[in-house]
């Protein structure tokens, strides 16, 4: 048997952090990828780290940055680790975009070196969201001649049910390419959020 990682990364509401939580627990007859016999054990981790790169318009990524997060994971307990848009290499907030999430472990156990490694991609679009807020709030206060406003934010939800039927089926092309088009939306419509 090994481990099987699992893990799950959240973006915080204002986009300056991610939550990355590990979900990989402990072995039982029902997680056979758990940590602990017949498994490794997870005080025989030595490294933990997550690297963060954000995926450009063309399908390629960008600068990988690595986090260290030990010791905090590996856990077979659930812990979470808060990592900054700052430390991921990100500026102040993640921008809108597709990001690739690598939470790799490494140690030894019984003079045998192991190394477990498990890819994520995560779309965050913080600024779109803002910029869908602000026009929905702007058609619900419109009282005159609100036809275009009315017209933008149904175009708006109609991009934005799209970019969410993609993210479901992992389609990052697709992801890409309706952030890219919801955030001319937003420039053009001037929400402010980006």
């Amino acid at each position: 048997m090994s481990i099987l990682l699992k893990y799950k990364v959240t973006l915080s509401d204002n986009g300056e952090s991610v939550n990355v939580k590990d979900n990989t627990g402990q072995y039982s007859i029902l997680n056979t990828g758990g940590w602990g016999a017949p498994n490794v054990l997870v005080g025989s981790a030595l490294t933990a780290a997550i690297k963060i790169s954000k995926r450009n318009t063309d399908g390629t990524f960008g600068a990988e940055t690595q986090v260290d997060v030990y010791p905090t994971l590996p856990s077979d307990a659930g812990v979470s680790v808060d990592i900054a848009a700052t430390d991921a290499g990100q500026g102040d907030s993640f921008p809108d975009g597709v990001y690739r999430f690598v939470y790799a472990v490494t140690g030894t156990e019984a003079a045998v070196p192991f190394n477990y490694t498990i890819t994520q991609y995560k779309s965050f679009h913080s600024s779109i969201n803002c910029c869908y807020q602000k026009l929905a709030v702007k058609v619900a206060n419109c009282s005159c001649n609100c036809q275009d406003l009315d017209d933008k934010f149904k175009e708006m939800t109609i991009q934005l049910a799209i970019l969410c039927r993609a993210e479901g089926k992992g389609d990052l092309n697709a992801v890409q390419k309706e952030i890219d088009f919801i955030t001319k939306m937003c420039t053009k419509c001037g929400c402010g959020c980006a």
